[in-house]
């Protein structure tokens, strides 16, 4: 059975790269053809929105004129409620309350231009915004060595793309739609009451910042948990996706039955950091329905007392009942906004300390493209050990001529995939050198390097796309009739040719 403590540190180091290898520093090196994405969820965030800064300035703006509005709309019932109280005798009812009327009508335009630009704006940038996380993201991704993929689950990858790209546009919208707006309620309220009565204006003040200093200072424990959930979430993802990759596996082996006591651990690790999480929103549920069940209290008592007194006409306490109300709601509705904005949060943490990592395999500055003439290949002297420190190689030495072949042999672990890995600088060496017609792979480009290798893996690999697809991956521009040929001459034209859709058969996972 597995302990709390160690899922912990699963979800927390499963994704980790090592930088040392058999006591040898690793160099931590950055891709300079990679985009340069910063490493803090609050930079990270920033530096997708900021590419968008005009639109979202417009839409902000939309946004503060449509709180604005729906606030204003409890003095225009204020100003309604005293004309109606103080009719002249020489006015009909809509002479006299004229002013008040069309006020009411401009707040309530106001309200619907606003709110339905900001939405159309929502609608343009939302899904070009979310693609350009989601396509900066998998470019930055695809730059990290081979050493990154085998340490990392490949659906844990790509489902923190997706969680990273949702948490800055859904944490952005939080902000917007959600954080302004409360704002604007509490600081266009205050500037009402106070100039209603300058004492109901004080009490909200002095609420109102006890209230955002707590809810801050929670909040700040909620992010921290927030993102030990993401990282429990997306190590169970990973879990499930290993077992239904490795589905014949377990089929082959009977294991049905030991994946899902396997599954159920992490599964169950996850339910515990969401009930952690849950339960300390619900802590914060409680002091803000508490704090705001104390200000609808005081806020209408002293304005009771005050109407009793003359000092507020009807209109001012019909105005102090409506912002009460709508004070109050938006009170209750910040730790569901709290909650999610936090969980946003969390979810960009952790894709960045796991993606936005140094690139380990990258081109020198002044690399060079490979030029292969003989194909004359040598490793001198080659040291190399994997993460764990357990040494493959030390002072190899193999020379391979032009055109000879040769055949590796040796148990398993015994070097011979790692051997083929150093030759298509999947790993970097850590003393030595490996060269191809005399030229040092380590300072010509990777592409160049592979592409002048050609590799028939032990294992088969295939997207889940047509076969005309994935036959052409190795040359892309490739017509269709020299895919033919290339497929009759692996012998698999007539087992394609046997397919309903022959060619465009969809194959894969």
């Amino acid at each position: 059975m597995v302990s709390s403590a160690q899922l912990a540190a699963e979800a927390a180091a499963h994704d980790s790269l090592s930088h040392t290898a058999h006591g040898i520093p690793m160099p931590q090196q950055f891709d300079p053809d990679a985009p340069v994405l910063p490493g803090t969820p609050l930079k990270f965030s920033w530096f997708f929105v900021s590419q968008y800064w005009l639109p979202l300035l417009v839409m902000w703006l939309c946004e503060t004129g449509q709180s604005a509005c729906t606030i204003l709309l409890a003095d225009a019932v204020r100003k309604l409620i005293d004309a109606a109280t103080h009719l002249p005798a020489n006015q009909t009812v809509y002479t006299a309350m004229h002013q008040p009327i069309m006020y009411l009508i401009g707040l309530s335009v106001g309200q619907l231009l606003f709110s339905r630009l900001s939405g159309s704006i929502l609608v343009i940038i939302g899904p070009l915004c979310r693609k350009k996380i989601r396509e900066t993201v998998f470019t930055y991704l695809m730059h990290h060595s081979h050493r990154y993929f085998m340490n990392n689950f490949a659906g844990s990858l790509g489902n923190r793309i997706n969680e990273v790209a949702m948490g800055v546009m859904h944490g952005l919208w939080t902000v917007m739609f959600d954080f302004w707006p409360v704002t604007m309620t509490f600081g266009i309220s205050t500037y009402l009451l106070m100039g209603a009565d300058a004492e109901l204006g004080r009490l909200l003040l002095v609420w109102a910042t006890i209230y955002v200093v707590v809810s801050f200072v929670l909040a700040m424990r909620a992010r921290v948990l927030a993102k030990t959930f993401a990282a429990a979430r997306s190590l169970a993802s990973g879990k499930i996706i290993d077992a239904v990759t490795n589905a014949m596996n377990v089929k082959m082996f009977a294991r049905r039955k030991y994946e899902k006591t396997y599954l159920n651990t992490y599964l169950t690790y996850e339910v515990q950091m969401a009930r952690r999480t849950y339960w300390f929103m619900e802590i914060m549920r409680w002091f803000q329905f508490i704090a705001s069940t104390i200000l609808l209290l005081g806020l209408l008592l002293t304005a009771l007392e005050k109407l009793g007194t003359g000092a507020l006409t009807a209109g001012t306490f019909a105005m102090v009942f409506s912002l009460t109300v709508m004070i109050v709601n938006d009170a209750r509705g910040l730790s569901r906004r709290f909650l999610e904005f936090f969980e946003y949060m969390g979810n960009i943490a952790d894709a960045v300390s796991v993606i936005i990592r140094p690139h380990g395999v990258v081109d020198r500055p002044d690399a060079r493209e490979l030029s292969v003439i003989k194909g004359d290949i040598a490793y001198k002297d080659v040291v190399f050990a994997h993460d764990n420190g357990l040494e493959v190689f030390r002072g190899l030495d193999v020379h391979i001529k032009p055109g000879q072949k040769v055949g590796l042999v040796g148990p398993s672990g015994a070097g011979k995939s790692t051997f083929v890995n150093l030759l298509l600088r999947f790993y970097d060496l850590y003393s030595g050198a490996i060269t191809i017609d005399g030229q040092n792979i380590a300072k010509v480009t990777q592409e160049s390097l592979r592409a002048n290798v050609a590799v028939i893996p032990q294992d088969p690999m295939l997207f889940h796309r047509t076969l005309l697809e994935n036959i052409r991956y190795g040359r892309l521009n490739a017509t269709d009739e020299e895919v033919y040929a290339a497929a009759k001459m692996a012998y698999c034209d007539e087992f394609i040719q046997a397919l309903p859709e022959k060619y465009n058969s969809k194959v894969g996972e």
